[in-house]
């Protein structure tokens, strides 16, 4: 038999992001004190796109509850974010473009509050 052909189906909820951004970290990609207090919720494409998940809401609120500062998200979910108070989201359309962010490169060093309407990291 040869190789499959077509994408592998999924059969549970994943969260590649944040694992993704822990290796970064422990390979000195980004700066560990950057991931202090910052919640990553989402799935990563093949391209290194970020990509929505369920539950965002949930998260959302127990971050909240926690003390959690910051949420990433996929900017599919960032609506979901916005029903929060207490917590700051911002979003950024790869994983390359985060890590511009997690190393400095965001405005000021802090993160951006990010509304429909508002400054984002997705133009990155």
């Amino acid at each position: 038999p040869g190789p499959a052909v077509g994408p592998i189906p999924r059969r549970m909820v994943t969260h590649d992001l944040p694992v993704a951004v822990a290796v970064l970290a422990a390979a000195g990609v980004v700066p560990a004190s950057a991931l202090a207090d910052v919640m990553f919720l989402a799935d990563l494409s093949q391209e290194g796109e970020l990509l929505p998940v369920e539950g965002v809401l949930a998260a959302a609120l127990a971050a909240a509850a926690a003390g959690v500062s910051t949420l990433v998200v996929a900017p599919e979910n960032i609506a979901e974010t916005e029903l929060v108070s207490g917590v700051h989201a911002i979003t950024a359309r790869t994983l390359q473009a985060l890590v511009g962010w997690l190393r400095g490169g965001g405005p000021g060093g802090d993160p951006p509050r990010l509304s429909p309407s508002g400054p984002s990291l997705t133009a990155l």
